[in-house]
């Protein structure tokens, strides 16, 4: 349940970094790509993150639930 919070701020901090004041965000980007193409790797990386933790949580319930059968 931890990983699954921390993935969701990860993931709430990702939305924030693409969405956030688009308008001005998109004037940086036409004028530095760089900056642009950093912001899309940073929240890449917090997708991935989100994605291993979901992956983690879904395993540990998993085993838990064949440990409650037997």
């Amino acid at each position: 349940m931890q990983g699954l919070l921390l993935s969701g701020l990860f993931v709430a901090t990702g939305i924030y970094i693409c969405f956030a004041d688009l308008q001005r965000f998109s004037m940086t980007v036409h004028q530095n790509p760089i900056i642009g193409s950093i912001v899309a790797a940073i929240s890449f990386i917090f997708m991935a993150i989100f994605a291993n933790n979901l992956y983690q949580d879904k395993k540990q319930w998993e085993e838990r639930q064949r440990s409650f059968e037997k």
